[in-house]
């Protein structure tokens, strides 16, 4: 199996998962934030939506200038509202996965910010780290965040102590 096969693989696995995330959003609680210095659940939710965006931009360009004054941050009212974002997003993405090469991702990728350089190297690695990686950080930030609102967890790589909650209530 080549890199390119594998990680498209990988994007449907963390696509599934984190669709189940997003779709547990609940509405009227999407201005939550745990701490000060914590995203709201909203923006949390539309950040994890919008992740799968970065794909399209690290294969479809070799740097990257990211300028913060540029960036209008938003967030979601509503889980259909993030799920709709995420589908497009991901989709572009697999779609660009889907068609590039094994050249393409063993080539150079970076990303400038503020003059320095904060990300770079091989694409197909970039990819894994900052848009894979990414999402799973976030999709865990977001579990704790529905935990402290008493919201029940899906299980990822196995049943979560909610699924087994119900499995122990159900016998």
């Amino acid at each position: 199996m080549n890199i390119r096969d594998l990680l498209l693989t990988e994007l449907d696995k963390e696509c599934q998962d984190t669709r189940k995330f997003l779709a547990l959003l609940p509405a009227g609680k999407t201005d939550w934030k745990p701490a000060d210095k914590s995203m709201t659940l909203g923006r949390l939710a539309m950040h994890l939506a919008e992740l799968s965006g970065w794909g399209n931009t690290i294969l479809g360009t070799d740097t990257f200038t990211l300028d913060l004054s540029q960036f209008k941050p938003t967030a979601a009212r509503a889980a259909q509202e993030a799920l709709k974002t995420f589908d497009e997003t991901a989709e572009k993405f697999r779609t660009a996965l889907a068609s590039t090469t094994e050249q393409h991702l063993a080539g150079n990728w970076k990303m400038v910010w503020e003059d320095r350089e904060v990300v770079s190297g091989p694409r197909a690695g970039v990819l894994h780290n900052f848009v894979f990686f990414h999402m799973v950080h976030h999709r865990a930030q977001l579990g704790v965040y529905y935990r402290l609102l008493g919201i029940a967890i899906p299980g990822v790589y196995g049943p979560s102590a909610d699924d087994k909650s119900k499995s122990a209530a159900a016998s």
